[in-house]
């Protein structure tokens, strides 16, 4: 009997793991990366009960869960067998990784609006906004991306809203150009879009640096900038993007 339950959970152990591999997270379990903000848009109860369950029950209140996202936005008979699609490798990055992406491609971005703070009283609470070695992606982005030009950020918390929003409206804009079924599953990881086409957030839409990102860099060029940020040796360190 003991020999059955140990097989049994090992099955659902095995079972689990496969669930967790990246590209079927990506490709059939929206649910486990789903936005915070998008929450709501998707029903709320479903998560509540997968968190509130062992795993073995989580799992199959997220292939539910999923599964309605995939219905509801169309992509149920989308999945992306292209191991080499534009953009994929960058798609599937855990939301951690993401998230850090995005922060560091703002400040790619916004790098000419915030040197001035390199030699200000600034510097400390900028690096509490945005983490202990944000002077030196500063100052080594140039490599990257010269930046958009504009007024100085000095005051911590709007230097972190306008790096996170260059970075979302970069993210935004890269991914128009990358199959749909790679883009829109992305979205769904990213704060909610207006509607079912790729566009910036709603938010967002009238926002300085929104409109200088979208005017300065076409959909080619943030992808492959998106690229050039993940892959540099100057954003590698303690907070390192997977490879």
């Amino acid at each position: 009997m003991s020999g059955l339950s140990s097989g049994l959970s090992l099955g659902v152990s095995l079972g689990l793991s496969l669930l967790e591999r990246p590209m079927v997270v990506f490709n059939f379990l929206p649910s486990k990366t789903l936005h915070p903000t998008r929450m709501a848009d998707y029903g709320p109860w479903p998560r509540a009960c997968a968190l509130a369950v062992g795993p073995a029950a989580a799992a199959s209140w997220h292939r539910h869960w999923s599964a309605a996202i995939l219905q509801r936005e169309g992509l149920h008979a989308m999945p992306v067998t292209d191991g080499a699609a534009v953009g994929l490798d960058i798609a599937v990055l855990p939301r951690d990784a993401l998230a850090l992406l995005v922060r560091r491609m703002g400040v790619a971005l916004c790098a000419p609006r915030l040197r001035y703070a390199i030699m200000g009283s600034s510097v400390r609470a900028l690096q509490d906004a945005l983490g202990p070695d944000v002077m030196h992606w500063v100052r080594d982005a140039r490599a990257i991306h010269p930046g958009l030009p504009g007024a100085m950020l000095v005051d911590a918390g709007q230097a972190r809203r306008d790096i996170d929003l260059a970075g979302h409206a970069l993210l935004y804009l890269a991914f128009q150009g990358a199959p749909p079924a790679v883009a829109r599953r992305l979205f769904l990881k990213l704060p909610p879009l207006p509607g079912p086409s790729p566009s910036l957030p709603a938010a967002t839409a009238n926002d300085d640096i929104v409109q200088a990102v979208s005017a300065a860099i076409d959909s080619d060029g943030a992808m492959a900038l998106a690229q050039a940020v993940r892959g540099s040796p100057i954003f590698r360190g303690r907070d390192d993007i997977p490879g």
